[in-house]
């Protein structure tokens, strides 16, 4: 099953490389401008930083502690096993173990899926505004109604999934509990949606400026539209960071807004790839030896 999950993105990207002239993406990727590609790397670093300052707002909304310097540097680990490890979720896993000794597996957990999930609401409500703009196609209102719904059934199965019987009630149990509680949380709801705001923007403008390292101008209407589905891709919980599925995606998006699937493949890989050096000081926590602060930040 893990390797299934493993090959098929990888089955994509090659089935992708082979309908596409990979001479021309390769030739993009040879060529992208370089200042284009240092603003994604430093939106990238935003994304890094505003994602740990959305988890630490979320645990400690729901009552546990969390200094933002030890969320920072667990949010750079948790970046980096999520690109290197297979399925794509490896470093949220990371975090979990490593806060359980803290809080609890349990709470641990909860915290951790929420601070996730209320990123990809961000992402669906962006969507939801990009098919206003000129560049909704069909095509794409199609493909954003299925991100939605998927997102709806699961955000009704962490608030009422206790109700199922056996141990999927009890494996849900209290994520509908954490959510009213964080609903409740007036201070802390405002805190996320301008951090959600922030990341998804920057994940956005990352990717976008990717596009234009390799010479795609693509008008906001559209990139809007197409990089938060090629975003949407990458949730699934197989291959290495998104890879193979992020490329599919955009390989059947760009054409949709008027460009070169090639184009896309190559703006997707470079999308990776800035966002893999983003996570790279992580190198530099688990190399160096842990305090007796560190240890203590961690509880």
């Amino acid at each position: 099953m893990r390797l299934g999950r493993m090959l098929l993105p990888l089955g994509v990207l090659a089935v992708v490389l082979s309908l596409i002239d990979p001479g021309a993406a390769l030739s993009r990727i040879a060529s992208a401008r370089i200042w284009p590609l240092l603003g994604a790397l430093a939106l990238a670093q935003l994304v890094i930083l505003g994602s740990a300052w959305r988890w630490q707002v979320t645990v400690q909304a729901l009552g546990q502690a969390l200094p933002r310097r030890h969320a920072v540097g667990e949010y750079y680990l948790a970046s980096l096993f999520n690109i290197v490890l297979p399925g794509g979720v490896g470093g949220d896993a990371l975090r979990v173990w490593r806060g359980r000794l803290a809080h609890g597996t349990g709470p641990a957990l909860r915290g951790v899926m929420i601070e996730r999930f209320s990123g990809q609401v961000m992402l669906a409500l962006v969507l939801l505004a990009g098919l206003g703009g000129s560049g909704a196609r069909d095509d794409s209102v199609g493909l954003v109604a299925v991100f939605v719904a998927g997102l709806a059934c699961l955000g009704a199965l962490l608030v009422f999934g206790a109700r199922l019987p056996g141990s999927p009630g009890r494996a849900l149990a209290g994520f509908g509990v954490d959510l009213r509680r964080l609903a409740r949380a007036g201070r802390a709801m405002g805190q996320l949606l301008a951090l959600n705001l922030i990341v998804v923007a920057a994940l956005i403008g990352s990717f976008w400026l990717c596009t234009r390292a390799v010479g795609t101008e693509m008008p906001l209407s559209a990139a809007l539209i197409v990089i938060p589905l090629c975003l949407a891709a990458m949730l699934v919980p197989a291959g290495l960071g998104g890879l193979g599925l992020r490329e599919g995606a955009a390989a059947a998006l760009w054409p949709l807004a008027g460009f070169a699937a090639d184009a896309g493949v190559a703006a997707s890989l470079l999308f990776g790839l800035v966002h893999l050096v983003a996570a790279l000081p992580a190198l530099y926590l688990l190399a160096r030896p842990h305090s007796g602060a560190d240890r203590r930040a961690a509880r």
